[in-house]
């Protein structure tokens, strides 16, 4: 997941931490996905994609709680949804995202 987002990414998580470079974002992400979210899968699926430029795209994606192949299982206090926003770059090493949100659903 960390090669999707841009050399100077912005993000804010799930817990609206405020993100602002990406050696954050890589020691946060590397401390959630080694430790309380290591056997958690979720699913993206894209609802909106917007092209403000040929360059930069805006993405509106549920993510979904999954097995590990990918089924999508019941949403539920401890399995929930959430709508993130990806604002993409394309660069030279292809797209890649510079700005996110993600926002717990209900």
């Amino acid at each position: 997941m960390n090669a999707l987002f841009d050399d100077d990414p912005i993000f804010v998580n799930i817990v609206g931490n405020l993100v602002l470079d990406r050696e954050t974002l890589l020691r946060a992400q590397a401390f959630v996905f080694d430790g309380p979210l290591r056997e958690v899968y979720v699913r993206y699926d894209v609802e909106s994609l917007i092209f403000l430029h040929t360059d930069i795209a805006v993405v509106h994606a549920r993510q979904r709680p999954a097995a590990a192949d990918g089924a999508l299982l019941p949403v539920d206090t401890e399995n929930r949804e959430s709508i993130v926003v990806f604002v993409a770059v394309r660069t030279s090493a292809g797209w890649r995202i510079r700005v996110g949100q993600n926002t717990v659903v209900g």
